[in-house]
């Protein structure tokens, strides 16, 4: 397994708040959780914009996507494996998300394979979160195999 990069090293110590979440609520390998902090940049994005609306300070998105392409790089030369969460939530309702953020995040949205599914699992975190009113119950768990479950 090749080492980490800094910027990765970086972005586990920025996102600590994240991995104690996920500690708290998940029993997560250190592969997953390099996966899913690669997503919750996106997470963390959207709550940036919304604050910078009422900011005269401008938000650099492209800097925060190219930080997330950098490191989905990294986590596919040094992973095999992709993690996805297993949500019981309405497949209709999850579609219609991701036909939402799919507008906001085309250069995801193109994407197909194991970067696509990272965004699904993105997508369905921010799903079952906001339903959850932020707080998510250990039955949505990660599954390497399983999927999105209905």
């Amino acid at each position: 397994m090749a080492k980490v990069s800094i910027k990765c090293q970086m972005l586990k110590s920025e996102y600590k708040a994240v991995e104690d979440f996920l500690r708290a609520n998940f029993e997560m390998s250190r592969g997953d959780e390099k996966d899913f902090i690669s997503m919750m940049i996106f997470y963390f994005a959207n709550e940036e914009l919304q604050l910078e609306e009422d900011s005269q300070d401008t938000f650099d998105f492209k800097k925060v996507i190219n930080d997330f392409w950098e490191v989905q790089y990294e986590i596919n030369q040094t992973e095999d494996s992709s993690c996805m969460i297993a949500a019981k939530i309405p497949i209709q309702t999850f579609t219609k998300l991701f036909n939402k953020q799919r507008s906001l995040y085309p250069e995801i949205a193109k994407c197909e394979g194991k970067v696509k599914r990272n965004f699904i699992v993105y997508l369905s975190y921010i799903l079952v979160s906001s339903i959850k009113g932020g707080k998510l119950s250990p039955k949505f768990i990660f599954d390497k195999k399983i999927g999105i479950k209905q």
